[in-house]
């Protein structure tokens, strides 16, 4: 994520298809959860990172093998003020 301000949260939600996932460093997974059987199997995982200094953060995890997926990474902000 570009322009990351500090101090904020990045979240990180994996969409994942049949496999697990770990989160990467300095994230920490707060859920995975899986429905279905076999290939039809759909996952969900979501990890945060605390950021203390502003500036690009890479949201990073990893999938135990090679398979569909997609992500949605955000930034939350403490309100100013």
């Amino acid at each position: 994520l570009p322009s990351v301000s500090a101090p904020s949260l990045v979240v990180g939600a994996v969409a994942i298809r049949n496999k697990s996932h770990a989160p990467g460093t300095g994230y920490v997974e707060q859920v995975e959860f899986a429905h279905g059987t076999g290939g039809g199997t759909a996952g969900l995982a979501i990890e945060d990172r605390a950021v203390t200094t502003g500036g690009t953060v890479a949201v990073t995890g990893e999938i135990s093998s090679n398979v569909d997926w997609a992500v949605v990474a955000l930034e939350l902000r403490a309100a100013l003020g």
